[in-house]
């Protein structure tokens, strides 16, 4: 009889025999709404953690695109945010606990754990997650643009006239499509090379319960001269 173990990744990617780590409750949880503005951010994970992994660029809390300063500390299972300053009223914030977190064994969070909570009543919908990022440059060809929300958006509202990829003034036909919490805009050709690229989502998309985002976001890339190899 065989019997399989499943093993857990490391930076390396090689498998160990383990618990993978997970986080398991947070504080506050997701969606939640009138959180105080004192309010001190806890994640609580399934097993004990490696406390040099847990950090400032690893354990972050997001207004928007921007990244709040707080302190990080750890003690038992849990990590803790104090904001370095009173969380601002009626914002929506996003906490995100990276996969370079590691348990005592070496063995890595395999997924960003990505959670949202506001301080007013309403849950805001942003942006968190560009790729390429805003001013990448070298980028691939036959790059396919990515933006991750920070919560379910309502899929309706995310189409080419809310989506959209210009260079310069002129617009670039693709396929939008939305999956998850992800937006994709796949050009319909090749992108030329050495030339800069504004992506944009305007205010007009929303989430599942019709909330819209307050700004639109723009970001910058800038093509190389190569495209990526693709599986037939």
């Amino acid at each position: 009889m065989v019997v399989l173990f499943a093993g857990c990744k490391k930076d390396t990617f090689e498998e160990t025999i383990g618990l993978c780590p997970i986080v398991v409750s947070t504080n506050p949880v997701d969606l939640a709404t009138g959180v105080p503005l004192n309010q001190i951010i806890t994640v609580n994970f399934n097993e004990q953690m490696n406390p040099s992994t847990i950090t400032n660029s690893s354990y972050v809390i997001m207004m928007g695109a921007t990244q709040i300063a707080g302190q990080i500390s750890y003690s038992g299972n849990t990590a803790t945010f104090t904001s370095a300053n009173p969380l601002a009223q009626n914002t929506t914030y996003t906490g995100i606990v990276k996969t370079t977190v590691k348990d005592l064994n070496g063995n890595a969070l395999q997924t960003n754990y990505v959670w949202t909570f506001s301080t007013g009543l309403t849950l805001i919908p942003v942006v968190i997650f560009t790729d390429p990022a805003h001013n990448d440059v070298g980028v691939v060809l036959n790059k396919t643009i990515v933006a991750q929300f920070n919560m379910q958006m309502d899929g309706s509202s995310i189409n080419n006239t809310n989506f959209t990829l210009k260079q310069g003034t002129n617009p670039i036909t693709g396929i939008v499509s939305y999956n998850g919490t992800d937006a994709s805009f796949t050009p319909t050709l090749d992108l030329l090379p050495n030339t800069v690229y504004t992506a944009t989502i305007t205010s007009g998309v929303k989430n599942t319960v019709g909330t819209f985002m307050a700004t639109d976001t723009v970001w910058n890339f800038t093509t190389g001269t190569q495209t990526a190899p693709k599986v037939k």
